[in-house]
């Protein structure tokens, strides 16, 4: 359940920051910041590893 609340505010986040008229350069790098940060808030402030940072920017 938690994952589908965390689907469904990032993709809220980013619809708002689309009408609000942000630039299409600026959504892209904004994603993983806010995936971040709601998964963090969702899973009660556990972090993510060094090792997932580096694959969520460079993906396998």
């Amino acid at each position: 359940m938690r994952l589908v609340v965390v689907g469904l505010v990032v993709v809220l986040v980013m619809a708002g920051a689309a009408v609000l008229g942000l630039p299409e350069a600026a959504l892209v790098p904004l994603l993983p910041v806010v995936v971040l940060f709601v998964a963090v808030v969702f899973n009660r402030g556990r972090m993510p590893t060094a090792g997932q940072f580096t694959d969520l920017i460079i993906p396998r």
